[in-house]
């Protein structure tokens, strides 16, 4: 049980961090296959058997994210250059890790150009946040476009949960709105 928690944990900070992917941080620490499976029966029968084991991993994937999204919104409003970089850093130091993975699940080999025109877009992405300054959105005067575009991001942020290799946080930040919803999670954290 406190393993669980400590498990959750790690994938919790994950998750808050563009360019890490807590799928990919379950496939390392041995549990993916498991967590996919507790989720696909928890509208069985059999969902008992895997209360256990999603209440303790969420427990611990609450107060992970919760440590570390204050951590991480200080830093990118302190040191948002750095702090930027760092994200890059991480994304490139994952590509050999994802590559492995990919060739061992995919049907066709990936080259090296592959992860290379990856690389470039996500380098195009941060520098494109490190030109374009803070993001900002009036959270108190949003239009109906803003909300339709807000859910949608929501929701493609929520499915990069379940794939391994793809961050939320960096769909957040590809669509413009991590830093926008690391401070909206803070100021219901602060409520």
């Amino acid at each position: 049980m406190i393993k669980n928690i400590f498990r959750g944990m790690a994938i919790g900070i994950t998750e808050t961090v563009p360019g890490v992917s807590g799928s990919t941080i379950a496939m390392i620490l041995g549990i993916y296959e498991k967590l996919i499976y507790s989720l696909s029966i928890l509208t069985s029968h059999e969902r008992k058997e895997a209360m256990p084991f999603l209440i303790t991993f969420g427990l611990g994937m609450v107060i992970g994210f919760a440590l570390s999204i204050n951590i991480i919104n200080y830093l990118l409003h302190t040191y948002r250059t750095p702090t930027l970089m760092f994200f890059v850093g991480i994304i490139v130091a994952f590509i050999p890790f994802l590559w492995k993975e990919a060739n061992n699940h995919a049907k066709t080999n990936l080259t090296m150009k592959h992860y290379l025109i990856i690389t470039l877009f996500v380098c195009l992405v941060v520098l494109g946040q490190l030109l374009g300054g803070s993001n900002t959105l009036e959270m108190s005067n949003l239009s109906l476009g803003n909300y339709l575009f807000l859910v949608s991001a929501g929701f493609i942020a929520s499915t990069a949960l379940v794939l391994p290799g793809i961050s939320g946080a960096l769909m957040l930040t590809i669509l413009g709105i991590y830093e926008i919803a690391t401070a909206a999670v803070i100021s219901l954290y602060i409520s």
